[in-house]
């Protein structure tokens, strides 16, 4: 199954986008597997992180 994410940006910075994800996997009703992200711009890049200390997002800057 393929489905494309649109993430609209206004300007360099760290957009979240695990709810989305959430919901595309959700709505795939695939119940086991492995969803892989490819980001189609050449200066775009994936960080993924915990969010279990609120800590973690004041670093990065995600209020």
């Amino acid at each position: 199954m393929v489905s494309n994410l649109i993430v609209n940006t206004k300007c360099q910075g760290l957009y979240e986008f695990t709810r989305q994800v959430e919901q595309l996997v959700h709505q795939s009703d695939i119940v086991d597997g492995l969803c892989t992200l490819f980001i189609c711009h050449t200066s775009a890049s994936l960080t993924i992180q915990e969010n279990a200390d609120p800590s973690a997002r004041v670093d990065l800057g995600i209020l």
